[in-house]
């Protein structure tokens, strides 16, 4: 049960932390922001392994760590300046195609969730798709755009998320501080080829902060629940953020859903309520 509280935490945090870094990057470069809310989540957890004594990570760990945060740092990039230029609830929306990588990769290694959490997974994936194919399919040209982005992103993050899985055997913080000693390089580096300025923005640093402390505690619910459950539970129950970055999105920005996204929405929540039922029983 722990598990599915760490995965739901895992969903809500990023859920949150997609909204404030995609607000952040209407006012700054998506690199820019990037760079900064992970440099933050880094010092943050840094913080954490210093308050509790941590020893050094695994040469196992830090490699698995190192390769999703190329994963994730490519993903987050795209991701922010799909979240820019698009509309958030298509954004999120179609980039939730990336739980069907680890589910993949989970079921293919022999995981089985059992009959009950089963139903609970099919509510959720097939939830995120009726949001998915309800806002690309009423996506304008612009939004055509913005799709192709947040599949990219998708692509990206599911990657990341079995990345995720294979290196938190060896700690679940110094699994984060990996993965972001990869992203932060590279992310600059794609934002430096790009023309972004990566100096400190003076406008929506506060934004950009909470943005990377949510996705840093996001990354280490998610890294925590995958050492207590199953990846193909946990990477469905985090792949709820976009239910998560909508809500907040609709309540702030007055962004408006269709019928077919709340009833998506809804089918998806009702999944994470199966499936955290089949692991209380």
């Amino acid at each position: 049960m722990i598990g599915v509280l760490l995965g739901l935490g895992a969903g809500v945090a990023w859920g949150a932390a997609d909204f404030l870094g995609g607000l952040a990057s209407r006012r700054a470069h998506a690199a820019t922001v990037v760079v900064y809310s992970q440099i933050i989540g880094v010092l943050m957890m840094l913080g954490a392994i210093l308050a509790v004594g941590a020893g050094l990570p695994e040469l196992r760990t830090a490699a698995f760590g190192l390769a999703g945060g190329v994963a994730a740092g490519a993903g987050i990039f795209v991701f922010y300046k799909a979240l820019a230029e698009g509309t958030m609830g298509v954004v999120t929306a179609v980039a939730t195609t990336a739980v069907l990588i680890p589910v993949g990769v989970g079921l293919a290694s022999g995981e089985r969730p059992g009959a009950v959490a089963a139903i609970g997974v099919i509510l959720v994936i097939g939830g995120t798709m009726t949001v998915c194919a309800a806002s690309a399919g009423g996506a304008g040209r612009g939004d055509l755009r913005t799709v192709g982005l947040a599949l990219i992103a998708g692509a990206c993050f599911g990657t990341f998320y079995v990345f995720l899985d294979l290196a938190a055997d060896g700690g679940a913080l110094w699994t984060v501080v990996s993965a972001r000693a990869a992203s932060i390089p590279l992310v600059a580096v794609i934002g430096l080829m790009a023309g972004a300025s990566l100096r400190p923005p003076r406008q929506g640093l506060p934004m950009i902060g909470a943005a990377g402390l949510t996705d840093a505690i996001a990354v280490l619910c998610f890294a925590a629940a995958t050492n207590r459950g199953l990846v193909t539970l946990v990477a469905v129950l985090g792949s709820l953020y976009p239910v998560v970055t909508a809500g907040i999105a609709a309540a702030v920005l007055r962004e408006r859903l269709t019928r077919a996204q709340l009833a998506g929405a809804a089918i998806a929540m009702s999944g994470a309520l199966v499936i955290a039922g089949s692991r209380a029983a």
